[in-house]
């Protein structure tokens, strides 16, 4: 049997090996756009604009990626902002995301949700603030031991935190 693509096709989906050893550049690069997009779907526009695929030839890969069973296309489409038709959208799926996990450099766990990026936000402030009370403490370790003068300690804290931390 030969399916839209014109490959032979016996009814059941292609193994991971086989799919790998067919993948391609232009293919990879297109997965490799799903994983870093922090959205579930992505639109055309935007994985043409993000990647060095021909703007000829994105859709006949993001079909082939389709019959692989990496990627489905959403009934919805975007509008993109650049003028024009909405955009046909497309998004990974599970079946994409192990085929990236086992087949591709980057899992799909090692990109990041908005959320994840907000909760990482959040734990580099506390170490920020952390390691400003530590280096606070330390500036007040070296002015009691002599091993600084106050007027080297207020050079690198700057006179506002040198007051917060040597006058409270």
């Amino acid at each position: 049997m030969v399916d839209s693509t014109g490959s032979e096709n016996s009814g059941e989906a292609e193994d991971f090996q086989q799919i790998a050893q067919r993948l391609g550049e232009p293919r990879r690069e297109l997965l490799q756009s799903f994983l870093r997009a922090d959205i579930s779907a992505v639109n055309t526009a935007d994985l043409r604009e993000h990647t060095s695929v021909s703007r000829g030839s994105v859709l006949h890969h993001l079909e082939r990626l389709m019959s692989w069973g990496l990627i489905d296309e959403l009934p919805e489409r975007q509008y993109h902002g650049r003028g024009g038709r909405e955009a046909r959208t497309w998004q990974l799926t599970d079946r994409g995301r192990e085929f990236c996990k086992e087949y591709m450099d980057a899992p799909p766990d090692a990109f990041v949700s908005p959320e994840d990026v907000a909760t990482l936000e959040q734990r580099m402030d506390r170490l920020e603030d952390d390691f400003k009370d530590v280096k606070g403490i330390m500036m007040q370790l070296g002015v009691h031991t002599d091993m600084l003068t106050k007027k080297r300690a207020r050079k690198e804290m700057g006179e506002e935190w040198f007051q917060e931390v040597f006058e409270s």
